[in-house]
């Protein structure tokens, strides 16, 4: 059995001036709700244009006015870096929300090669959203800042103040969540970072051994090491601290590598937060859902994207905005957490 689509009667400005007997510019301005059309010749135009379900092109529509009402959604980083981690697909969820409740188009890019300039030179996008750019992606950053189109990044870019770009207080995050590991007696906590590419890992750094420092922990290089912001690899440095170091807590930056985390202490037989407590980093939907529910940093991620998409829209229509936005974090206990069990001794 094959399928073959059917053949679809297209119509055009054209086909509905010839049987209204007007001409394609009537229709157009009718289209377009100019004044100088009669009011009776409009709503014979509209009716008709309703009867045959015609609408003009969204692209030639917006060649007509400068404008495509589309977003670009540019992702420098590996696609499965992206796509298999739950917090970007929180973020690219907020980005659909609020360009949909703004109306606009989202066309999503993906790296390869320089296939992304083809597009913005195209003008088929009215502005770029720059999904967590890193150290690694200077060059792309400086070719789309040559192409003059707006441009918004949804985190800091390390090293680079003068983009626009939403972001959250990694610094504040990492303080709360290590002084509230302290607060329950722990002493010995490992830190699992994320990439040091991105300027979040280093404000979370900065926050997790300045919490050390002001309660008195000396900074230990040994429980520090940085992760992939995947589950396998806070599963395989957990094994390696469990065995080296044994610490009785871990401040995980990221979800993600979290939930690797717990799955490497469980599978050692130890307990959760018994024996090791554990904190992670996004409040992504499934830290409620696991088992035990995760402690953890919520950092607004949906908010991010919809907010990234605002910042992006004012500067498409050339209102002026903050460089930086930042939103706010906070800590959200939950059953991976407890006081400080010496389970090694």
């Amino acid at each position: 059995m094959v399928y073959q689509a059917k053949d679809r009667k297209k119509y055009t400005i054209a086909d509905i001036a010839k049987e209204l007997g007007v001409s394609k510019t009537t229709v157009s301005r009718a289209l377009n709700n100019k004044s100088d059309i009669l009011p009776e010749t409009r709503e014979r135009i509209l009716e008709t244009c309703k009867k045959y379900n015609y609408q003009p092109s969204a692209l030639a529509k917006g060649m007509s006015i400068q404008k495509n009402n589309t977003i670009g959604v540019f992702i420098p980083h590996d696609i499965d870096y992206v796509f298999m981690n739950p917090f970007y697909e929180e973020i690219i969820r907020g980005i659909f929300k609020e360009a949909d409740k703004l109306g606009y188009y989202i066309l999503l890019l993906y790296c390869r090669s320089d296939n992304y300039l083809d597009v913005i030179y195209q003008d088929r996008v009215d502005g770029l959203l720059v999904i967590s750019p890193g150290l690694n992606h200077r060059d792309i950053i400086e070719k789309i800042e040559e192409t003059r189109i707006p441009y918004v990044l949804t985190s800091r870019m390390p090293e680079v103040d003068k983009v626009p770009h939403v972001c959250v207080n990694n610094y504040k995050g990492a303080m709360i969540a290590t002084e509230h590991l302290i607060s329950l007696g722990h002493r010995k906590i490992c830190f699992i970072n994320g990439p040091d590419i991105l300027s979040s890992s280093a404000d979370r750094y900065r926050g997790y051994t300045d919490a050390l420092k002001k309660n008195g922990i000396q900074v230990d290089p040994l429980l520090i090491a940085e992760g992939a912001n995947n589950i396998d690899s806070g599963y395989l440095i957990m094994k390696e601290m469990v065995n080296k170091i044994k610490p009785t807590a871990v401040f995980v930056a990221g979800d993600f590598m979290a939930f690797g985390v717990m799955n490497a202490v469980q599978e050692m037989g130890l307990r959760i937060p018994e024996d090791i407590s554990v904190v992670g980093f996004d409040d992504i939907a499934m830290a409620k859902v696991m088992n035990p529910p995760l402690t953890t940093i919520n950092q607004s991620t949906l908010k991010k994207g919809q907010t990234g998409v605002d910042i992006l829209v004012d500067i498409i229509n050339g209102k002026q905005v903050s460089l930086s936005t930042e939103l706010d974090v906070q800590l959200v206990v939950r059953k991976t957490t407890s006081k400080v069990n010496n389970w090694y001794e």
